[in-house]
This record gives C-alpha cells, structure tokens and sequence, in this order.
C-alpha cells in the first residue's frame, strides 16, 4: 500500500468520524442517539463515579445492556460516532421505560444481579423471570 493511497484513506476516514460526530449534535449534560440502522441507543452521560469520566450506556427494547467508560466527553462522542451511533434520539428512554419488554428486561437484570450476589439460585433466577413475564403480558392482554 503506499504511502498517498495511505493517506487518502485515513483523511476519509478522519472526515467520515468528524461528519459523525457532527450528525450527534452538542451535548452539554446529556443525549441519546441511536444506531443508525438498528434499534438499538447509547446514552452519553457523565459518569457517577465522577472524577471527569463519560459513560456510553447502551440499552434496547428489551433494557440495558451495558457501557463503556472513557475519560472525557469527547472521547464518548466520537466513540458513539464510530459505532454508528449517530441519530439523535433523547426522548428514547422515555418512549421505551414503561413498555413490557423493557420492563422485563429490568426484572431480569436485577434477578441476574440477585444470583450473582448468591441470593437466589439460577432456578430461581429462571422462574422469578418466567413469573414476571407471564404477570406482566398477563395483565396486559387482560386489560
């Protein structure tokens, strides 16, 4: 490869990420934005640990499924930005929260938690699961 074909590349590649980062728009406290193609969205936010960090925390229709920590907002923004994450979308978590899969899947990760911690066996974990499932697409289809 030489060294021109080289540099050509990294200078798209450079205007492809900063074109990105520009689709996500300012974020002074807080954004959501959304893959560009799936339905799927990072938060970016300050992290709560504080000292300066910044929190890409992703979540889908199902819940939370994640983060990642950097050192700056910067550094969550273009990180988002290369992963595609680039539809600004704040008003995702409100739309989703109450929604019966989403409530489902913060049922799942606390029991998830509660057998990590020992406090429940994984049959436990299993049915407490089943049984919430069930309770919430039960009232949902009885109303």
């Amino acid at each position: 490869m030489s060294n021109a074909y080289f540099e050509a590349l990294l200078a798209k590649v450079r205007s492809e990420k900063a074109e990105a980062v520009k689709l996500i728009g300012e974020v002074i406290e807080f954004a959501i934005v959304k893959h560009h193609q799936e339905d799927q969205w990072f938060m970016i936010l300050p992290d709560v640990s504080g000292h300066g960090r910044w929190r890409l925390q992703a979540f889908d229709l199902r819940g939370f499924s994640g983060h990642m920590l950097f050192s700056c907002k910067v550094q969550a923004i273009h990180e988002a930005a290369s992963l595609r994450y680039t539809v600004r979308d704040d008003g995702a978590l409100e739309r989703l929260q109450n929604t019966p899969d989403f409530q489902i899947g913060l049922f799942a990760v606390e029991q998830l938690a509660l057998h990590n911690r020992g406090a429940i066996s994984f049959d436990d974990y299993l049915k407490n699961v089943r049984a919430f499932t069930d309770e919430t697409y039960g009232s949902r289809l009885a109303a």
